[in-house]
């Protein structure tokens, strides 16, 4: 079985590749994914293993995609039933297709809090697959520690004892390991449960340790993360951050945390402000700036705001209407939301509370509140000349 594969997707169909990239997660592979035009500009060798590529087609449906991309990865028959077993649960059925949903605001929206309902619907889709016992593989047992995981992480959020859910977590990473022995994607898993819900930091850290290669950028960032949060080491997190940006130029949240290390621990303003501007350059253009996935919205406002706070505060010459400009973009897209094409393509049921989900990524009233700084500076400045 593959589990690792870059897939190559038109922006236009941001949306879809999203709906597959969370089925393909919650099977256990690993997506190196990229927007055609990253994917032509980011070309470049992978030493320790040859990743598997697929393209997602304009002109087919979803279903078409998903059953091209699957004979990509190299299904014995147990596995190729069960993934189409999930698969008719994630998509094909309507009662079910809220689980996209969920699956994403858990993995792009971190900080919201999850409804009730929606755990309840999680724990419903482990019982499927609890139950599917025929299905003996490497990805049910994956999926079955991921919404565990998941499940335990919310249990624990609320002060509740969570012995048992961590043995059954630890019985279903057991059968992953049995059926896929060299996967680094349970091991990663296994990282992020010693991490965020046992607190053994060091343990966690090794399993996040075995996980490295040069197209796993994503461990690459926890690992940066864990030594800025848990074990605070700058110089450290610095190394990480630049080997996860090594390993993908075109990862702008781990570019934009690079450049705030530049500009609020370095004091490297004009350093900061080049790598600032390369993320406005990519994501704010007139194309890509229709088409925002989360990440990308939220990693452009704070671009944005800090170009506009450099450029008032700490330029030798203050670029006060530069930095007004910045905040007036982020006003656009902010207030816009609703004409995001990503969200547009969404079931329209659902297209409300991704506007607001999006809004809630980022607070307008910090720009505000700078927007106001500016003024009261340029006028600072108008006074002095004029006086």
């Amino acid at each position: 079985m593959i589990t690792v594969l870059r897939i190559q997707y038109p922006m236009e169909l941001s949306y879809e590749y999203s709906f597959l990239d969370e089925f393909l997660k919650l099977c256990g592979i690993f997506v190196y994914d990229g927007k055609d035009e990253d994917i032509v500009e980011e070309k470049k060798e992978i030493k320790s293993v040859q990743l598997i590529e697929a393209e997602f087609g304009r002109s087919q449906s979803i279903q078409e995609n998903y059953l091209e991309i699957k004979k990509k990865l190299q299904l014995n028959p147990i596995e190729e039933q069960y993934m189409d077993w999930l698969w008719d649960l994630y998509y094909m059925r309507d009662v079910q297709k809220d689980l996209f949903f969920v699956l994403l605001k858990k993995s792009s929206f971190s900080d919201i809090n999850i409804q009730e309902s929606e755990f309840k619907l999680l724990g419903r889709m482990l019982k499927h697959i609890e139950a599917a016992s025929d299905y003996k593989c490497y990805s049910r047992y994956y999926g079955m520690a991921k919404l565990q995981y998941i499940l335990c992480g919310e249990k624990k959020s609320k002060g509740k004892e969570v012995e048992s859910e961590l043995h059954e977590i630890a019985l279903s990473c057991h059968m992953a390991q049995l059926y896929g022995k060299e996967e680094l994607s349970i091991t990663e898993l296994m990282g992020d449960i010693y991490i965020n819900i046992v607190n053994d930091y060091s343990l966690g850290l090794a399993y996040y340790t075995q996980c490295i290669t040069d197209y796993n950028y994503k461990v690459l960032r926890k690992i940066a993360r864990y030594y800025e949060t848990r074990m605070v080491d700058p110089r450290r997190e610095l190394q990480y951050l630049e080997r996860a940006i090594n390993c993908r130029k075109e990862y702008y949240e781990a570019r934009y945390r690079l450049a705030r290390k530049l500009e609020q621990e370095q004091l490297k303003f004009g350093k900061a402000l080049e790598q600032y501007e390369l993320i406005a350059d990519k994501l704010g253009n007139i194309q890509r700036i229709k088409w925002l996935t989360p990440e990308e919205f939220q990693v452009i406002c704070r671009t944005w705001k800090r170009i506009g706070c450099i450029s008032y505060k700490y330029l030798e010459i203050p670029a006060c209407e530069y930095g007004l400009q910045s905040y007036q973009k982020i006003y656009e897209i902010w207030e816009n939301c609703d004409k995001n094409k990503y969200i547009s393509s969404m079931n329209p049921g659902k297209q409300k509370e991704m506007v607001a989900l999006y809004q809630s990524l980022y607070s307008i009233e910090h720009v505000q509140r700078s927007e106001e700084n500016i003024r009261r500076k340029m006028q600072e400045v108008h006074e002095k000349m004029y006086s």
